[in-house]
């Protein structure tokens, strides 16, 4: 099946080269998407958008940003080329909408449709239609002509181009697990009602145009899985950055546990984004340290790690970011964290068992390396099971 020509390489004439650029170019992927190295000191810590439009000086009351607007070229095999002109080629490549005909040829697909609905008193409801309701092509187009928006989860499972971006975030990053889901939004309309996430995501916007909200701060610290719930509506009334609009070739970072909603109301075309979802699960400080103490307080770790909505060390990652010097720096400051604790509790063991600890560091991390990588071996071995049942399909 032949893949219709980006505008992009017609309109710019864009050449082979840059083909070489978006798929081989030894620039990490994450430095393209975020220039500048402005990923390295967001993560984690606040949300980023990276546009390919002219932005405002960044001001506190607006949401960090990085343009590529100014200083904008770049050389690829002796060549100049703008850095827009690259970053929407990539994107561009990433997925279309008449791809989505090959991806529910192949069956097996995770998704649903789904559309936010006023209750009354503030509150927001989700109308959701299942799978089961959605076998057929032309019934997904009838409900998205109703309001309804498309979701299509682990994505990575049925197209190349989006797992080639999740391995290659997984590898940037070191952490063990990255997802993707695709969503397409009708004209005037939402899918989802305000909400944080449990995992990291990064929102690349492929086509069309769509509003964001999002939090100026985090609502659980790094929300972990078991923190997931609906907000309430004193939660949701807390103070955000102005709303922006984010147009094809914009990328988007949130970290886990900001508050964020999206829509295209006001707006009069579709919209495709894919989201990210960077999973730290078996490469926190948490996992570090429960390597490292006896296993009788494994679960004690464990509901330490869940207490603390503002700060909590126990919760944060060992992303390819920190320094050699910060990792032990964090199992210390977690490991008198635990000690509080056990002090408050009067628990002798613990306190005996986090000294202890302390000498296990080197083991500890050689076992979270280990375990780390297990975990994306599994999941890409899951990945590769769907991509080679469908190669035919997803080949370009």
């Amino acid at each position: 099946m032949k893949r219709i020509i980006s505008y992009l390489e017609i309109y710019l004439g864009v050449s082979i080269a840059i083909r070489g650029f978006v798929s081989t170019c030894a620039v990490p992927l994450l430095d393209q998407l975020f220039p500048e190295e402005s990923i390295n000191s967001a993560f984690e810590k606040h949300p980023l958008l990276s546009t390919v439009y002219e932005a405002e000086e960044c001001s506190e009351d607006e949401i960090p940003n990085i343009s590529l607007y100014s200083n904008n070229y770049t050389i690829v095999d002796g060549k100049q080329y703008k850095k827009q002109d690259l970053r929407l080629y990539q994107v561009s490549s990433l997925f279309q909408f008449n791809d989505l005909d090959f991806i529910f040829r192949q069956g097996g697909t995770e998704h649903k449709m789904t559309k936010k609905i006023s209750i009354g008193g503030g509150m927001e409801s989700i109308e959701e239609i299942p799978r089961t309701r959605l076998d057929s092509v032309e019934k997904i187009l009838t409900q998205f002509e109703a309001g309804f928006s498309l979701l299509v989860n682990k994505i990575q499972r049925h197209w190349m181009p989006i797992v080639t971006y999740a391995r290659r975030i997984e590898d940037e990053t070191n952490l063990p697990r990255v997802g993707a889901n695709l969503y397409v939004t009708p004209p005037n309309d939402a899918a989802f009602d305000s909400h944080w996430d449990p995992m990291d995501v990064i929102v690349v916007q492929v086509y069309g145009q769509k509003y964001w909200n999002v939090a100026k701060d985090p609502t659980v610290y790094l929300s972990n899985q078991q923190q997931k719930r609906k907000p309430t509506l004193n939660e949701i009334d807390v103070p955000h950055y102005p709303t922006f609009l984010m147009k094809p070739g914009d990328v988007l970072y949130i970290p886990r546990g900001f508050l964020h909603n999206a829509s295209t109301v006001g707006l009069f075309d579709r919209s495709l984004h894919v989201t990210f979802g960077v999973h730290p699960e078996l490469a926190a400080v948490k996992d570090l340290i429960e390597y490292a103490i006896d296993p009788q307080f494994h679960s004690t770790v464990q509901q330490i790690a869940h207490q603390n909505s503002t700060h909590n060390v126990l919760r944060q990652s060992l992303h390819s970011w920190r320094s050699t010097q910060e990792i032990p720096e964090l199992f210390e400051e977690a490991l008198k964290k635990v000690e509080t604790v056990a002090e408050t509790l009067n628990d002798n063991e613990l306190v005996e068992a986090c000294k202890a600890a302390r000498g296990n560091f080197d083991s500890a991390i050689s076992i979270l390396k280990e375990k780390a990588n297990e975990k994306t071996d599994d999941s890409r071995k899951k990945d590769d099971t769907w991509l080679d049942a469908f190669k035919d399909l997803t080949h370009r």
